[in-house]
């Protein structure tokens, strides 16, 4: 889900962190403290390591070392959301461990880091961290393109049950608290750690998709998990056929919360965060979408958040046309055709306040629609985007995706269409293209039958010319949808006088249409009942 990266710096060299063991520990009540150790790798000597940690956190005793045990103090020093440590001495390049102590402050207003939510039974505590609310919780390397395995471990008071994004290895009893041991979790970013303490009901779904997972619910109660529970197999089941492949992740927990979250759900691989839906069908379809993003944004990372549209456009786009997800009012409704002014590729700008717009996400599944049917309207038989897609996130998993390899992905699998500048055109426009279209009949000779002249004139923001080409898909009566290429302008001439003409056929462009009158009216007049498909009257009324 999110925007914009903010850098992890390192003087002269930039870190690459390989291994992280966070350790916390979790009261009834109260700041949470812990310990986080990075194993650290470095080509270059440097002389300050940075993370980032939010003024909820306080860093207390660093360390560094070579090895397990002992190391060497570092000064601290923290200005905004930067924390610098330095060593008495430069660092040599190779790898190095970094010790971290820190107390954290945990939220019940804003719901990121770590923030807790007061049920009948005491608090629940939850974590959301997407974009860059890690550094809320402990001491991070906060940007997408760091990818560690994590081991974490939690204390938790006993009555509590506790979850992760790992397995669950042991549970080792303490003075009135359990440590919760977990398995080390496949590559992730910081953003994606997810934790979930509290007096949980839970309910296990057994024997769940192609890997036999043993699948948990934890709800404050029980009702709090019905709809998920009743959900969840055949939700795992339709996208795993859907992607042609098991889960890409060891195990899968889905917990609920019954707070009045401002996201309806997060994808932690492992462990999805949802908040508490009582409707089976949009729960159920939730769950496809947040299942979706373990391959598209969890096993394969955007490489920055400027690639975020790559998580977000295919987990959106694909959770229409999934068999069962029952979306189709709620997909469309959403905004898929029409999101608000706003490049789908947002730009990387800084600061701390990152939001993931409408555009986003709903306008990058409209960009991939877009793309899948001007390649279904082509005489060829290039792969289906869908095939395109799962080809690009099988050769990258545990990996990133970005946009110049997909770019080149897809215009490798279509040859035969200009792939880079329609898409490139589209990504960082900063509002939505408006192609204007009028269209007339006329005959050449008395004896001649009349037909059409259409004309189409695209705008991008006031004054531009030189526009990249668009596929700008038509239809009009008795015939097929065709696709055309506009830039600035283009003319048509049909073989006949068609009674009406619609100028986003299927309703999968990228685009507005402004009729003129003509052309409006004679859609209203002759194209009522069932000329036009549901998708194509939501587009014909569409304001430009």
């Amino acid at each position: 889900m999110l925007l914009v990266a903010l850098a992890v710096s390192l003087a002269h060299a930039e870190p690459t962190p390989t291994e992280a063991w966070l350790h916390l520990e979790i009261g009834e009540e109260g700041p949470f403290r812990g310990r986080v150790r990075y194993a650290v790798a470095l080509d270059e000597t440097t002389t300050e390591l940075h993370v980032d940690a939010s003024p909820r956190v306080r860093v207390g005793r660093a360390s560094l070392a070579r090895e397990a045990g002992g190391g060497t103090a570092l000064a601290v020093s923290t200005v905004g959301d930067v924390v610098t440590l330095r060593p008495p001495g430069p660092i040599l390049p190779g790898t190095v461990l970094l010790t971290l102590d820190f107390t954290t402050r945990g939220s019940t207003e804003d719901q990121t880091g770590f923030f807790a939510v007061q049920g009948k039974n005491g608090p629940f505590y939850y974590s959301y961290f997407e974009p860059n609310h890690a550094r809320e919780a402990f001491p991070c390397f906060d940007a997408p393109r760091f990818k560690p395995r994590w081991t974490v471990e939690v204390v938790a008071p006993s009555r509590f049950t506790v979850a992760t994004n790992a397995p669950l290895v042991a549970v080792v009893s303490l003075a009135r608290a359990n440590r919760w041991e977990f398995a080390k979790s496949p590559p992730m970013p910081s953003y994606l750690v997810a934790v979930a303490a509290g007096a949980f009901h839970v309910s296990t779904v057994r024997g769940v998709g192609r890997g036999d997972l043993n699948v948990r619910v934890l709800a404050p109660s029980e009702n709090a998990g019905i709809a998920v529970s009743r959900q969840v197999r055949g939700a795992v089941e339709r996208v795993e056929a859907w992607m042609d492949a098991p889960l890409p992740w060891p195990k899968l927990d889905v917990v609920v919360s019954e707070a009045e979250t401002w996201f309806g759900a997060m994808e932690h691989p492992g462990l999805i965060l949802a908040r508490r839906n009582d409707d089976a069908d949009v729960a159920g379809a939730i769950l496809v979408h947040e299942l979706l993003h373990f391959w598209f944004g969890d096993v394969v990372t955007p490489r920055t958040w400027a690639d975020v549209w790559l998580s977000e456009g295919p987990a959106y786009w694909a959770t229409g046309p999934i068999p069962g997800s029952d979306t189709a009012a709620w997909f469309w409704d959403g905004g898929l055709q029409w999101g608000t002014p706003g490049a789908v590729r947002p730009a990387a700008v800084g600061g701390r306040e990152l939001e993931l717009t409408h555009r986003q996400q709903w306008g990058a599944a409209a960009l991939l629609e877009l793309l899948d049917t001007w390649r279904s309207l082509q005489p060829s038989d290039a792969p289906s985007l869908r095939a395109v897609l799962l080809d690009y996130v099988a050769l990258r998993l545990d990996g990133h995706s970005d946009t110049g390899t997909f770019v080149a992905a897809l215009a490798a699998a279509w040859p035969d269409l200009p792939v880079e500048p329609v898409l490139l055109g589209l990504l960082d426009e900063p509002g939505t293209p408006t192609v204007a279209l009028s269209w007339a009949c006329d005959s050449p000779s008395a004896t001649d039958a009349p037909s059409a002249t259409v004309y189409l004139t695209q705008t991008r923001g006031p004054g531009r010319s030189g526009l990249p080409p668009l596929p700008v898909f038509i239809r009009a009566e008795g015939g097929p949808s065709f696709a055309v290429l506009v830039e600035d302008s283009l003319t048509l001439h049909l073989g006949t006088c068609p009674a009406w003409l619609v100028g986003n056929a299927t309703g999968a462009g990228f685009y507005r249409v402004d009729y003129d009158a003509p052309a409006r009216a004679a859609l209203d007049t002759y194209a009522a009942g069932d000329a036009l498909t549901d998708r194509e009257r939501f587009a014909v009324d569409a304001k430009p």
